[in-house]
């Protein structure tokens, strides 16, 4: 499903609120913090990834290459999804920012809306990161299982 243009998200959100820039704003800044909250836990399973690679990294890794390669690129893909996390979706920009008096509400919406927009894709390569990084530490942990007697 293509992502709508940020002018049209608005007309709709208008529409939908019968006019009342009020509800249209609570609705987008409810979205925010949907976003917000998923960040946090993504920033919870990098610092518990982070966390438990200090205590078990050495003894897994020592398991042989395999191991080794996984934890790598593991941690690193984590720690990548971790710098993004910290320079995009966790930056602090408020709603009523985007709102000035200078232009009218509905222009100020879509520039909130394409900013939710933005937070979003990078959202999504964080957790491809995220994922993909914690994939790498599983299969280090599963060759250390398999080798280790």
């Amino acid at each position: 499903m293509p992502i709508p243009d940020p002018l049209s998200e608005v007309d709709a959100l208008l529409r939908v609120h019968d006019g009342k820039a009020g509800e249209v704003l609570r609705t987008l800044t409810t979205q925010f913090a949907v976003l917000q909250n998923r960040s946090q836990v993504l920033l919870t399973l990098c610092t518990l990834t982070l966390t438990i690679t200090g205590f078990s990294g050495p003894r897994i890794v020592a398991s042989g290459p395999g191991a080794r390669w996984s934890m790598a690129v593991g941690i690193v893909l984590v720690l990548t999804g971790l710098i993004l996390l910290l320079l995009s979706s966790l930056v602090v920009r408020f709603a009523s920012q985007f709102i000035s008096e200078q232009e009218d509400t509905r222009a100020g919406f879509a520039r909130l809306i394409e900013y939710r927009n933005r937070k979003t894709a990078w959202y999504r390569w964080q957790l491809a990161c995220i994922v993909l990084g914690i994939s790498g530490y599983v299969a280090a942990i599963v060759h250390y299982l398999l080798t280790t007697p």
